[in-house]
C-alpha cells in the first residue's frame, strides 16, 4: 500500500470518528428518570426546561470552527451551559444513560 493510500485511509477513518456526535436523551438514577437535552426542541422552549444535562444553542451535530478550539464551545458545543439541576446518587446505585445517536456507550 502506498504512502498516499495509507494517508487517505487514515484521514477517512479519523473523519468518521470525529463525526460521531450524540446527545443524552435521558438519565436514570436509582429508578428516577431525568430528561436529557433535545437540541431540536430546546431552542423553542420558553421558559427553558431545567435539566440535569448540559444545554447548548446548537440544533445540529455540526462543526466547531478551529478558531473556537480555545473557547468553551469545544467542551459541549456552541453556546453550551452547565446543567441547572443535578441528580443525587447513592453509593452503589445504578445509573443508566440513554444516548439518542450513538448505538452503544
Amino acid at each position: 500500500m502506498s504512502f498516499l493510500t495509507k494517508t487517505l485511509f487514515a484521514a477517512l477513518v479519523a473523519a468518521a470518528g470525529v463525526s460521531a456526535h450524540g446527545h443524552v436523551e435521558s438519565i436514570s438514577v436509582g429508578g428516577t428518570d431525568y430528561d436529557g437535552l433535545n437540541p431540536g426542541a430546546a431552542a423553542n422552549e420558553n421558559p427553558r426546561k431545567e435539566l440535569v444535562a448540559w444545554f447548548a444553542t446548537n440544533t445540529d451535530n455540526g462543526f466547531v470552527e478551529p478558531s473556537a478550539f480555545g473557547d468553551a464551545d469545544i467542551i459541549c458545543h456552541r453556546g453550551a451551559e452547565n446543567a441547572v439541576k443535578s441528580a443525587k446518587v447513592k453509593a452503589g446505585e445504578k445509573i443508566t444513560i440513554k444516548w439518542d445517536t450513538w448505538p452503544e456507550s
